[in-house]
């Protein structure tokens, strides 16, 4: 696991794309990709989630952007963060998270309690997990507070060129300075961000809040996502989570966690799946069972 600096890194050189005319190219440069789109036998292709019933479903592709959306409490970060421990983990994926409103020990702090399985892990463990499973895959952008969207753009632009990062996580839209109330930045900051990840091929993942409905009972839905209209038109896929606050109340046999897949452009699959959350190792699974794994049990499933 790493941190990026920002004062050791001339961000001029990343805050300019590509003269248009190195963007044409004949149709056969894309073939190769094409090809993978149909895959070998296999209904989606891409980078999977962690859940096997997702698998033919919902995959990551290269060159697009998915936007996570919930309400403010719902757990999307921490579900996030569960997803990129299986991209990095068993699916040799390189992920850069930019959280300005978690500090990166935090953030690490999250994620190998997910790895390994235990509210409460030895330094022992938590230092095997990080040397063989992050050191080399995992950064983190140190900088909390407000960071303009033009530094935003920058930073996935270096980690592409410098690093190889494949995955980019922002967490969140609301940090990335522009105000709540200029939708017109907004949506072209997300213009931006599908920009650069169509001209690199680097995945982006941008965490939005969802507006607060009546009722944390409600589901909300890609319209429900705060700010310009045009940021869930202009992503690829939305994925919205949503916490079962009356099951925690009244204990029913519910799942605890909907993650609905509200637009996926280049698939044809919507829905949503149901997940159980444990609360001690902060992971989600597919089914309500209570046998929690540590990482190399995780690994070796999630491979299967």
């Amino acid at each position: 696991m790493q941190t990026i600096n920002s004062d050791i890194i001339d961000w001029e050189k990343y805050e300019q794309r590509p003269a248009e005319a190195v963007l044409i190219r004949s149709c056969d440069n894309w073939l190769d990709g094409v090809v993978d789109r149909f895959g070998d036998g296999l209904k989606a292709t891409g980078i999977r989630l962690p859940w096997h019933k997702t698998w033919n479903n919902f995959r990551f592709r290269p060159g697009e952007v998915t936007l996570w959306s919930g309400m403010n409490g719902h757990g999307k970060s921490i579900l996030l963060g569960y997803v990129t421990l299986g991209m990095l983990a068993q699916q040799n994926q390189k992920a850069c998270i930019a959280s300005m409103e978690m500090t990166p020990a935090s953030t690490v702090h999250r994620i190998a309690r997910q790895a390994i399985g235990t509210q409460w892990p030895t330094n022992e463990s938590v230092v095997d997990f990080v040397r063989d499973y992050a050191s080399d895959k995992l950064y983190l952008y140190d900088q909390q507070g407000t960071v303009n969207s033009e530094r935003i753009i920058a930073l996935a632009r270096y980690c592409h060129e410098e690093l190889g990062v494949t995955q980019f996580i922002i967490d969140s839209l609301m940090k990335c300075g522009i105000r709540s109330d200029d939708y017109n930045r907004q949506a072209e900051f997300v213009d931006e961000l599908t920009a650069h990840a169509r001209d690199t091929g680097q995945h982006v993942h941008l965490v939005a809040h969802s507006k607060k409905l009546k009722s944390e009972e409600d589901i909300p839905g890609k319209y429900d996502i705060k700010g310009a209209s045009e940021i869930s038109d202009q992503v690829d896929n939305v994925l919205i989570t949503w916490r079962n606050k009356k099951k925690e109340r009244c204990d029913n046999d519910d799942s605890d966690v909907l993650l609905i897949c509200a637009k996926q452009r280049h698939y044809e699959w919507e829905g949503a799946i149901k997940l159980w959350f444990h609360k001690g190792s902060y992971q989600y699974h597919e089914s309500d069972f209570p046998n929690v794994e540590g990482y190399l049990e995780l690994l070796n499933r999630m491979a299967k």
